[in-house]
């Protein structure tokens, strides 16, 4: 039975104990599964988006069928959960393979071709926003959420700011066309890309600064090619004009520009996808001709990689980092998993555009024709700045942390399975590592706190016995210090 309370009613003087002691609890064993191995498949009769992943471990993701355009929502076990129609209203076919976007609180943002639906976890509607003008509002549309709650949506006609129950809060446009997903960086701005500007913009939706990219060439923007935000506050964004990496300080002026793509067999490469930062704070980004380009924090060449045999697929989606610095490259032939010193550790023939999300117990969801979930030994997500599409599974696309703060608590929630149990929690950004602390149910003041170091891993599992009953809570940590507990659960074995 799942359970949950605060720490508050637990003695403070208790929360200080810190014993390496596990006795009381077994560690199952690893699944004898092969690496790159499919897990379950959710089949789809049409072309799925990028899948955002819920703090419970939900999957969403929008379909363009041949029918009717439908949101999904899936269970971890792949099973159904519920399907959305947006009351006639889906159409995904502008929005590409951006993702739904997921709040901490379980709410699900999605962006049809004219309208933007809020919808409750149980798939009902909780609000609809529909911009005022031309039907034709949202290209390429994808929300960025702001720790207030307040939700970014960039339309085709302007960009929009909304209050948490979907009223607008203010609108902002000089006349361009919007199709980059926006960014939110720690101290609340938030940076989208035009056709040929990048801006900032303040919370209240005034300007802090603009800077002329040459945005919008004659390929246009790669699907999701968006700002990304590193620690120091860099913003990095895929100039589709010259295919190129383009580096802005926080300040809005020009950092450096990266154009010396290595030269393909074919004569000429460029990048094309939006970035994805590694815990070194290397740049990883796809390019044309199955090309991973990783280039260093300063603009120089670190490496490029193929992502492929198949030289002919283009790495349009952007990268993803797990925990153990694998990095998984979807493209035109396959899904790739590349060790950090660039060699391919499997490849997957499953083609799609669209980028991977990976789950707090490591799993890999890509979307084709289908939802594909597959076993990894990635450990979850990198706790760097940005390693993934959308910054994290829930794509939030908002940086949390800068350099020389301590992580923030994370968020865990738990499964049983007969005498099984898996906790799995969300990934802090900054972490280098967990925290397990766990003390026996219900409260004794006698009492002590146990805890383990889980290292990078965001998910572990145990086999206990019937009638057992703990309190536990996770910590992130890295070199600053550690973070607040997570939210505490309470569970007992073998309950109904």
């Amino acid at each position: 039975m799942k359970r949950t309370t605060n720490f508050a009613i637990l003695s403070k003087a208790l929360l200080c104990v810190i014993a390496i002691i596990f006795a009381t609890m077994t560690p199952l064993k690893a699944h004898a599964v092969a690496n790159g191995s499919l897990k379950w498949v959710f089949p789809i009769d049409g072309t799925g988006s990028t899948p955002a992943i819920a703090v419970d471990g939900s999957i969403y993701l929008t379909a363009e069928l041949v029918d009717n355009d439908l949101l999904f929502a899936i269970n971890p076990d792949g099973t159904h959960k519920w399907t959305f129609d947006c009351e006639g209203f889906c159409d995904f076919s502008n929005a590409g393979e951006l993702p739904p976007v997921v709040d901490a609180d379980g709410t699900i943002y999605i962006a049809t071709y004219s309208r933007f639906y809020a919808l409750n976890p149980d798939g009902s509607i909780k609000w609809s926003f529909v911009p005022q003008g031309s039907p034709e509002q949202f290209a390429r549309p994808h929300a960025a959420i702001a720790e207030d709650g307040t939700i970014y949506i960039n339309g085709q006609l302007a960009f929009h700011a909304l209050n948490p129950d979907g009223s607008l809060k203010w609108s902002f446009s000089d006349n361009d066309s919007y199709y980059g997903p926006p960014a939110i960086g720690p101290d609340g701005t938030i940076y989208f890309s035009t056709s040929s500007t990048l801006y900032a913009l303040n919370p209240d939706g005034s300007e802090e600064w603009e800077y002329s990219a040459g945005l919008g060439g004659v390929f246009g923007a790669s699907v999701g090619s968006g700002p990304v935000i590193d620690s120091d506050g860099t913003i990095y964004l895929t100039d589709p004009d010259t295919f190129s990496m383009l580096a802005i300080n926080p300040n809005g002026t020009k950092k450096w520009r990266y154009t010396d793509i290595p030269l393909s067999g074919f004569g000429f490469n460029r990048i094309l996808s939006s970035a994805a930062i590694g815990a070194d704070g290397a740049i990883y980004a796809g390019s044309q001709y199955a090309t991973l380009v990783i280039i260093n924090p300063d603009g120089t060449l670190q490496k490029t990689v193929e992502a492929s045999q198949d030289l002919l697929s283009s790495v349009t989606a952007s990268p993803a980092i797990g925990a153990n610095g694998v990095i998984y490259a979807s493209n035109d032939a396959g899904l790739s998993a590349i060790s950090p010193e660039g060699q391919l550790n499997w490849f997957l023939p499953i083609s799609h555009d669209s980028s991977v999300a990976i789950g707090a117990d490591g799993t890999i969801y890509l979307s084709s024709n289908g939802l594909y979930a597959i076993n990894s030994n990635s450990g979850g997500l990198s706790g760097s700045a940005w390693p993934m599409l959308g910054q994290n599974p829930q794509h939030s696309s908002r940086l949390d942390w800068t350099e020389g703060e301590i992580p923030a608590p994370p968020e865990t929630s738990y499964v049983i399975d007969d005498v099984t149990i898996t906790a799995q929690w969300t990934t802090s950004t900054g972490a280098d590592g967990y925290i397990l602390s766990f003390l026996p149910y219900p409260y004794d003041p006698k009492d002590r706190i146990y805890s383990v170091n889980l290292g990078a891993q965001t998910s572990i599992t145990f086999e206990l016995w019937d009638g057992a009953a703990y309190y536990y809570a996770i910590q992130a940590y890295n070199d600053n210090g550690t973070s607040d507990y997570s939210n505490v659960e309470y569970f007992i074995m073998g309950e109904p």
